[in-house]
Order: C-alpha cells, then sequence, then structure tokens
C-alpha cells in the first residue's frame, strides 16, 4: 500500500492541539495511514519529530496510554523541510 498522510504547517498550532492526538487516537484503533508525511519550514531530526508529537499527545490528547500504538505513529512519521523563493516582479 502507499498512502500517505502529507501534513502541511506540521509545527503550527493546528497540528499540535488537534492533528497529532487524532492520529494517536488512529494508531490506537489500527487505522494509521501508513506513513504521515510531515512538512515544516525547516529540517527536523527524528528525535524532535518524536518529541513534539509526544508533547502534543500529553498536552492536548489525554497522555500515551498505548505505547505501541504510540511507537506505530512515530515510525510512519517523518517530515520534510519546504523552502520557498520569491517570485520575482510579474512580467504580465
Amino acid at each position: 500500500m502507499s498512502d500517505a498522510l502529507v501534513l502541511f504547517g506540521f509545527t503550527g498550532d493546528l497540528a499540535n492541539k488537534k492533528i497529532f492526538p487524532a492520529l494517536y487516537a488512529m494508531a490506537k484503533r489500527g487505522e494509521l495511514v501508513p506513513r504521515v508525511v510531515g512538512v515544516a519550514g525547516r529540517a527536523q531530526t527524528d528525535d524532535e519529530v518524536h518529541q513534539r508529537v509526544r508533547d502534543s499527545i500529553e498536552q492536548h490528547g489525554g497522555g500515551i496510554d498505548d505505547g505501541p500504538a504510540f511507537d506505530t505513529l512515530v515510525t510512519r512519521s517523518a517530515t520534510s523541510a519546504a523552502t520557498t523563493t520569491s517570485p520575482g516582479p510579474s512580467t504580465r
């Protein structure tokens, strides 16, 4: 299966307060997609990603009460740094 959830704004407030706890709940039910790819403004190490997800679930998702589900979530999560460039003046 090649499904993936691409999450733009991985370091943002919405992801922190709502999306990570929801993904954890999905993992607990065995419904998590095979891969979660977070897009952020800067690159993050795996440890930073795992800590961000852990902190989110502990603060906004009622805590971690299913270690295997949490492990599933973090092992399926990765980030990619997005770069933006400012286009030059319009030539229209």
